[in-house]
């Protein structure tokens, strides 16, 4: 039957009673495109029967879906004409792991991250109300997103809707991680007493209320789904899933199989699992030992991580008390880290870099602000081939600026550990960049200690100085190795502070370099690069600063290889500018 489905009018033609059939022709296929291209396994599998009835009961694109985390959108994808292009996820531009309106006249957003569904929904109905349009608007969230502020707000504002609005939250039971929070033990109750609890929490802020409890049941879906559709008020549908339904790894490991890069369907081993690189160190394993030292020597600490589970499933295990796990949150772990700082306890906060932006006013107001001495550790940051949501270039522009706030980076495992160490007694705002989460073992010196606003200098030339900052060092390195064959010896900087400038040394730079070259692992647009431009400028307006890095840009699917050409990043691209300059 899949073969026949090129658009939700061709699924319409499939009787109710052959639906569950296609689910598991759907989810087979899932399984089979999956094993080899990786990706959100579980959530996509536990999702099947739900977007089937969604789009055999609505009428889509006229009646508009949204999928809340939109890496549940898989299925909505294969019935919407894109099922050879899935077979392409992660290779291709051409289909995101996320919804996409460039893709599809199904999808009506780009959006990778948590919780906006039922707040661009409102949008959607307050626009038709206004227009004097009829059609539905279906919010589907869950697998984390219900957690984040943004969903309240959305669900808050809904209920004024005196029109049709439906969400659909799908409750698998977990999040990225296992649920935490007051509002997923509600959801508990609600599924212990079959919908039936009276502390409903939709029903408190003013929704109709329907509870599915078999969620992977196609025809009850269908049934329900029928009865809300067109409906004139706002409408919560609370529907019980099973979270990677269909494959046994999956659904004993629902956490680490969220998402998984390619895999043996048969055993559930993972595919090209390259082996480390001893010219590597890993930082989340630097990050694990530092904060388990932490956690033992100080009952005061604690760590605050939303929703991601890398780190911490050793910590939470070992130190209950001392993890909290703030789900798809960043606004309310900012604060808590700023609020525990305040009194006295020793919060580290570790987050990525694409999701930052979600806690910019906390970083600026909650935090800066009130100059409390909490560590924020930003993990996967950096230019990457990944979709347009899930990108980290963006933090050095966003976190650089803010008084008050010191944003620090290391160039090699050594200098991160010493970074960690500065932590403990820094008593300010402090932010630490982690990259890509592989730190080269290189010699960047790290045997100088680190002081605040000073940078390391490991080579010593002339007219030519190379700023390597964090990962970009060894580019550095690797740029100066090869000016030196052509007879130009550099100077070469490590410079660690991102946001506090060395100024007594590049004032004594520039009395014989005239050619300084920056190099960011991130948007070169108010980024470090221009810090530093800004400042040679005023001392010498000869000073010739190139600034290497992104372009200020989306950037989607797209081969690292082909990112650094395209930026002029390889090493041997940025001699031949030098070359010219000199």
């Amino acid at each position: 039957m899949l073969e026949k489905i090129n658009s939700p009018e061709d699924l319409k033609k499939i009787p109710l009673a052959k639906l569950s059939t296609l689910c598991d022709e759907i989810r087979q296929f899932l399984i089979d495109v999956l094993s080899q291209t990786g990706g959100h396994v579980a959530p996509n599998l536990g999702i099947v029967e739900a977007t089937v009835a969604l789009h055999w009961v609505f009428e889509s694109p006229t009646d508009k879906i949204i999928f809340d985390v939109s890496h549940q959108s898989y299925v909505h994808k294969i019935l919407t004409g894109r099922k050879d292009l899935i077979k392409q996820l992660h290779n291709t531009p051409k289909i995101n792991g996320y919804t996409d309106f460039s893709e599809s006249e199904h999808d009506f957003f780009r959006m990778g991250h948590t919780s906006t569904s039922i707040s661009l929904a409102t949008g959607l109905a307050k626009a038709r109300d206004l227009q004097g349009r009829n059609y539905n608007v279906v919010s589907l969230i869950g697998d984390g997103a219900l957690s984040g502020g943004e969903a309240f707000e959305g669900f808050n504002n809904g209920a004024n809707l005196k029109s049709n609005f439906i969400v659909i939250v799908n409750d698998n039971e977990f999040s990225i991680d296992t649920n935490s929070g007051g509002l997923y033990a509600n959801l508990t109750h609600l599924r212990q007493t079959n919908g039936d609890w009276s502390n409903n929490y939709f029903k408190a802020l003013g929704y109709e209320y329907f509870y599915v409890a078999e969620g992977n049941s196609v025809t009850d879906l269908v049934k329900v789904f029928q009865v809300v559709k067109d409906s004139s008020r706002p409408v919560v549908v609370h529907i019980h899933t099973k979270k990677g339904k269909g494959l046994s790894f999956a659904e004993n490991d629902t956490v680490h199989w969220h998402y998984k890069g390619p895999f043996d369907k048969n055993t559930g081993q993972a595919i090209f699992n390259a082996k480390a690189n001893p010219n590597f160190a890993s930082a989340v394993k630097i990050t694990q030992g530092f904060l388990d030292r932490q956690l033992a020597d100080n009952k005061t600490a604690f760590v605050i991580i939303p929703g991601a589970p890398n780190l911490g499933d050793y910590l939470k295990n070992k130190y209950p008390a001392q993890y909290v796990d703030t789900g798809i949150a960043e606004e309310q772990a900012v604060a808590m880290m700023s609020g525990a700082a305040k009194v006295g306890a020793k919060p580290y906060l570790y987050v990525s870099s694409p999701f930052i932006q979600r806690a910019y006013d906390q970083i600026i107001i909650d935090w800066a602000v009130n100059q409390t001495p909490g560590v924020m550790l930003v993990a996967w940051a950096g230019i990457s081939g990944g979709d347009y949501t899930h990108v980290g270039m963006y933090d050095i522009a966003m976190l650089a600026h803010i008084p008050a706030l010191t944003y620090i980076t290391p160039a090699s495992d050594d200098e991160y550990k010493a970074m960690l160490e500065f932590s403990t007694t820094f008593n300010k705002p402090l932010a630490i960049r982690l990259g890509s989460g592989n730190l080269p073992r290189v010699e960047a010196g790290s045997n100088q200690p680190i002081e605040l606003g000073k940078w390391a200098v490991t080579q010593i030339g002339s007219q030519v100085a190379i700023l390597g900052l964090g990962e970009y060092f060894i580019k550095g390195q690797q740029v100066a190795q090869l000016l030196q064959a052509k007879g130009i010896i550099s100077t070469v900087i490590n410079p660690r502070f991102i946001n506090i400038l060395d100024k007594k040394l590049l004032q004594k730079l520039v009395q014989n370099h005239k050619i300084f070259i920056t190099l960011e692992n991130g948007i070169v647009s108010g980024g470090f690069g221009q810090i530093v431009a800004g400042y040679l400028s005023s001392i010498d307006a000869k000073i010739i600063v190139k600034n290497y890095g992104a372009k200020r840009e989306f950037i989607n699917n797209e081969l690292e290889s082909d990112i650094m050409n395209r930026y002029h990043l390889n090493p041997e691209q940025i001699v031949e500018d030098i070359e010219r300059l000199v």
